[in-house]
């Protein structure tokens, strides 16, 4: 049966018949809530919960399942008796196999503070009758808001084995256990081991992670599995929930989804885009709960390498270490630890200073990756070699070395711990998971070798530096140590980034994570720029809690885009016969093309600078618009496009003009209508578009489209000879320009156009007016003198002649009156 069908399996156990081969029992107490456990039908099996011992007090079953990270589980849970006295409860029997067996469950206990100090059975896996591997349990002798777990070979045979890593648990939260009872060989090295809390991304594995703690101290049991027993301690409250029992690790953690390692399945494509445009690049992957990290190629990671103490850096074969031994090419082909055909990052030794090379970057979060292939030659004795995952200010957190004259690998988080790995000539792979609240899964694979997996907590601290050190004091090739292929966090780097052999101290290379638009298994370029990103690699980084993958490397290929540029608007008399263009094209094109017009190119449409010759009915309709397209540009890039307008229209003519203002005064002047009108050889309508404001000597001067009005309060002293301009247009954008003479008469002076001076003719005063035919004056009069004051009177329009008279009725005749004509 496969692993994804036994995983479906359980997780439809409620309703089962059977469990898989693997798997003895299973019971998620999805009872009704508030009946005992005892009585209770285990639906897989068929076997019923029974009463062990005589007690009469219970645990009964509680609605709403305990929860733990992706383990699978159902709605109910079991509340754990509180009482004093015997804690026997209550047993499930189930049809044994097999010699090692493992069992996992989740407790959450909420109170603690009278539970005993001494430890108590909590679970134990029963071999016919006898007391098996067995779960103990204790109050914290420090701290009453904490307790503590032990473990039994044989839980009725000697005391419980404990350890600090699976001490002072937290109440009120629940915690997952699994433990194992593996056989040895011999007698009495049976072994115990336990997980407490191992990391969603090691369920359901296929080979089960370094314990948190194990013993062989105690008996042996003879092994036949058939009953599990759960014993809830005196006097603490709490739940228990999700008992398995099976032959594997795989069958006791099963999650809701089962992680695997990252695995590539599509490779980010090679990609072609247009200069402005963007380019995206894509890969598939599997594994579960993946993140994805991008890099443009050879940005660096902004910090170079930096050296201190004895001995030096190179570049160069990692086969120089092991003696001539065998080579290893399981990982990445060329980019290989211990590869003949590819290069791997040296350090030497071999004086009383350790030999360090440390590189910073931008401090890593929960869920990323760090990894180092890592191949070590001899290790002096008492000597380290390895690396260490580093603070910004150099405190060690998670370290993972050889230390000389020991057998095995060992990893380091605060205490020094054994891998169970031994010597290794051909290189490791080694990968670092950070978890929340510094938690971390250490995955190593020896070249050739089975993956183990290693989980814990390290001390305070964000992960900011990398840090590879040789201790060996013995010098030679053989004591050398090479590292390769660092992933860390989305920050990577590989022996072939560089050149030479020489060191790699002060070298800034390899790549640094994209900062926008990433994250995600698809990425989106910035817009992009010819040649700047022409030929740009990208590739990138695919990780989970179970290691991190690197992608092969895309290269992206930028074409120039194409530019079009059809030349200015033309405006040309509808005389014409032919209109020359004046077209470009550039960028990514190599030509152009006309189109939209009914007339003919010449010589042809292909020639950007070519003759145009318009036909009577694009000359009737005044506009015409023709468009030019690039041609001869790389795909992706496309054709750009631009057009031209002809115009075809004969601009209309303007005319000087004049006018007379009284000082301080104002006057609007005709332009589109009188003697002085413009004129326009197509007949189009006119307007006055633009005036000179201020005039020449700072009147305010306006338009409404017909008239111009000119107004000097701003200027109340001026007087003589005032210009501006006004520009005309018509609706096909021909202009013409001219410019009005304005006469600023003084305030007091007389009239120069009277042709007959006042007469008293009937009781009225009559006179009479030269001026320009057509226009209309403005008269004034006085009754104090020649010179004025002024007042106003009429308008009147000169006739045909020019003349135009004055008569003043129904007015009192004056001793004597004067009169004035001031504005035409």
């Amino acid at each position: 049966m496969t692993t994804l069908l036994r995983h479906l399996v359980a997780l439809l156990l409620v309703t089962a018949t059977s469990l898989p081969a693997a798997t003895l029992l299973y019971d998620g107490f999805n009872y009704t809530a508030g009946q005992n456990l005892i009585g209770q039908v285990n639906p897989g099996n068929g076997n019923t919960w029974t009463l062990v011992g005589s007690d009469t007090t219970h645990s009964t079953i509680a609605s709403g399942g305990l929860t733990y990270a992706t383990l699978q589980q159902t709605a109910g849970r079991v509340q754990l008796a509180s009482f004093s006295g015997s804690t026997r409860d209550a047993g499930l029997a189930f049809t044994g196999s097999g010699t090692d067996i493992y069992c996992s469950f989740l407790l959450r206990l909420d109170d603690v503070a009278s539970m005993s100090t001494a430890f108590q059975s909590l679970t134990r896996v029963v071999v016919s009758g006898t007391a098996g591997i067995g779960v103990a349990i204790r109050r914290n002798s420090s701290d009453t808001t904490k307790f503590d777990l032990g473990i039994h070979k044989r839980a009725n045979t000697g005391a419980a084995v404990t350890d600090a890593r699976i001490q002072a648990l937290s109440t009120g939260t629940p915690h997952f256990i699994v433990v194992k009872y593996e056989s040895g060989p011999g007698t009495g090295d049976d072994l115990m081991k336990i997980w407490v809390n191992p990391p969603a991304g090691l369920l359901g594995i296929a080979t089960e992670p370094a314990a948190t703690f194990s013993s062989n101290t105690g008996t042996d049991t003879t092994v036949t599995w058939n009953s599990f027993e759960l014993y809830p301690p005196n006097q603490v409250t709490g739940f228990f929930d999700e008992v398995r029992v099976a032959t594997t690790w795989a069958e006791v953690t099963v999650p809701t989804v089962t992680q695997a390692t990252p695995a590539i399945t599509t490779q980010p494509a090679n990609q072609s885009a247009c200069s402005g445009g963007t380019a995206t690049f894509s890969v598939t992957a599997t594994g579960g709960s993946l993140g994805y990290s991008w890099a443009r190629r050879g940005t660096g990671w902004g910090n170079a390498w930096s050296f201190s103490g004895g001995g030096g850096l190179f570049r160069g074969s990692s086969t120089g270490n092991n003696f001539g031994g065998g080579t290893c090419n399981t990982f990445s082909s060329a980019l290989d630890i211990n590869s003949p055909s590819g290069n791997a990052l040296g350090m030497y030794c071999g004086s009383g200073t350790p030999a360090s090379a440390i590189r910073t970057f931008t401090a890593l979060t929960p869920g990323e990756v760090v990894g180092v292939d890592f191949d070590n030659g001899n290790v002096d004795t008492g000597k380290r070699v390895g690396f260490s995952l580093q603070t910004s200010s150099g405190t060690d957190l998670l370290q993972f070395y050889f230390l000389g004259g020991q057998a095995n690998y060992k990893y380091h988080d605060g205490t020094e711990r054994d891998t169970g790995i031994g010597f290794q000539r051909t290189g490791l792979r080694v990968r670092f998971v950070l978890g929340a609240n510094n938690t971390y899964t250490l995955i190593v694979t020896p070249c050739g070798g089975a993956t183990r997996h290693y989980f814990g907590s390290y001390p305070a601290g964000s992960v900011a530096r990398l840090r590879v050190f040789n201790e060996n004091t013995t010098g030679g090739s053989n004591n050398d140590i090479f590292v390769n292929n660092f992933l860390v966090g989305g920050y990577t780097d590989e022996a072939d980034n560089y050149t030479g052999s020489g060191s790699w101290a002060g070298s800034d290379v390899g790549d640094q994570p994209l900062t926008v638009g990433n994250g995600a298994g698809s990425y989106v370029t910035p817009t992009l720029a010819f040649p700047a990103d022409n030929g740009a690699q990208y590739r990138v980084l695919v990780f989970n809690g179970l290691g991190a993958l690197a992608s092969s490397t895309a290269t992206l290929t930028v074409n120039q885009a194409a530019t079009a540029n059809a030349g200015p608007d033309q405006t040309v008399l509808p005389t014409v016969t032919s209109v020359t263009l004046a077209g470009s094209a550039g960028g990514g094109a190599t030509g152009g093309t006309w189109s939209g017009g009914a007339g003919t190119f010449s010589p042809n449409a292909n020639t950007l600078t070519a003759s145009y010759t318009p036909t009577a009915g694009e000359k009737a309709a005044r506009t015409l618009t023709l468009t030019l397209s690039s041609t001869g540009q790389v795909s992706p890039c496309g054709p750009a496009t631009d057009t031209m307008t002809i115009t075809f229209n004969t601009p209309p003519v303007a005319n000087n003009r004049t006018g007379t203002v009284a000082q301080g005064g104002s006057a609007t002047l005709a332009i589109i209508g009188g003697k002085f009108a413009p004129t326009d050889a197509d007949g189009d309508s006119l307007t006055v578009s633009a005036v000179q404001h201020p005039s020449a000597n700072g009147a305010t001067v306006t338009t409404d489209g017909t008239n111009v009005t000119v107004n000097y309060a701003a200027v109340p002293g001026f007087t003589g000879a005032d210009t501006f301009t006004y520009t005309v247009s018509d609706a096909y954008g021909g202009t013409d320009t001219k410019t009005v003479t304005v006469t600023v008469t003084a305030g007091n002076a007389p009239s120069l156009n009277i042709v007959s001076p006042p007469q008293l003719v009937n009781n009225e005063f009559v006179v009479g007016f030269a001026g320009i035919p057509g226009y209309t004056y403005t008269v004034q009069d006085s009754t104090n003198s020649p010179t004025g004051p002024w007042s106003f009177l009429t308008n009147l329009t000169a006739g045909a002649n020019g003349l135009f008279q004055l008569v003043v009725t129904n007015d009192p005749p004056a001793a004597a009156r004067y009169f004035r004509t001031i504005v035409p």
